[in-house]
This record gives structure tokens, C-alpha cells and sequence, in this order.
């Protein structure tokens, strides 16, 4: 074997090496790089999520106190503090929701704050009212999840 390809063949093995390495970093970085895309989608599906369940959970207080209210009975001290509770969860889906679920979610609120604070349109009873306005709401939610 001639001197000068001797001197070659460790310098061709170090340049072997190190395109191999390059080549393995690229690969990590770009899975470490897709790994964190999924953690963040899922980080945020999940904020998105907390937000739908919190809104339920205060717009069905809220309904409950419209349906007492219209069958005459006693309402609880903290009637005031459950609506403001309602609009700040709402507030919560204008920042996180999609156009959908931010429009479904507004309209609800209204209806709810009609049937606690005021009258529902005359031959309807609170229940339809009120369903009226859940099932986009619900509707709007399956879909911001992928449930739909």
C-alpha cells in the first residue's frame, strides 16, 4: 500500500466518523424537536380542556339557580358570585378556545344570565331554553378536543 493512501485512511476514518456523528445529532435534534411540538400541543389540549371542564362546571351552578329561580324556589346567598364566576370562565375560553367554542360559550352565558335574571321566552320551559344553548356549547367542545 502506497505511503500517501496510508496517511489517507485515518483521515478519511475521522471524517467517516465525524459525518456520522453530525448525521446522528440531526436525527436527535430533529426527534428532541418533534417531542417537544407533541408535549406543547398537549400541554395546551389540556389548558383548553381545564377550561371547557371549569365553564361546565360554574354554567351548571348557574343553570341550577335558574331552575329554582322559575319554580319559585329559595335562591342561595351566593347567586351573584356564581354569574361572575360564569363570565370569568367564559373570559378564560376567549383566550383559549377556538372561534367556535368562544361564540358557543358566549351565547350560553347570555342565555343563562336571561333565565337567572330574567324571564325565558313565553311556552318554553328553562330546561329547552337553557338546552338550546348547551348543545353548541357541548358541540363546539367535542370538536376542540378531537372528540368530534
Amino acid at each position: 500500500m502506497p505511503a500517501d493512501l496510508q496517511a489517507l485512511l485515518p483521515l478519511g476514518g475521522v471524517l467517516l466518523g465525524t459525518a456520522a456523528t453530525l448525521l446522528g445529532q440531526l436525527v436527535a435534534t430533529r426527534e428532541t424537536k418533534r417531542e417537544a411540538k407533541a408535549a406543547a400541543e398537549a400541554a395546551f389540549r389540556e389548558e383548553r380542556k381545564h377550561a371547557i371542564l371549569e365553564f361546565l362546571d360554574v354554567s351548571q351552578q348557574v343553570a341550577t339557580i335558574a331552575t329554582q329561580r322559575h319554580l319559585g324556589r329559595e335562591l342561595p346567598d351566593d347567586v351573584q358570585a356564581k354569574i361572575d364566576q360564569m363570565w370569568l370562565r367564559q373570559r378564560v375560553i376567549e383566550i383559549a378556545g377556538s372561534l367556535t367554542l368562544r361564540r358557543a360559550t358566549y351565547a350560553f352565558s347570555e342565555r343563562l344570565m336571561a333565565a337567572t335574571c330574567r324571564d325565558v321566552p313565553e311556552g318554553v320551559s328553562v330546561r329547552e331554553f337553557l338546552e338550546e344553548g348547551r348543545i353548541p356549547v357541548i358541540e363546539a367542545a367535542r370538536e376542540e378536543l378531537g372528540f368530534a
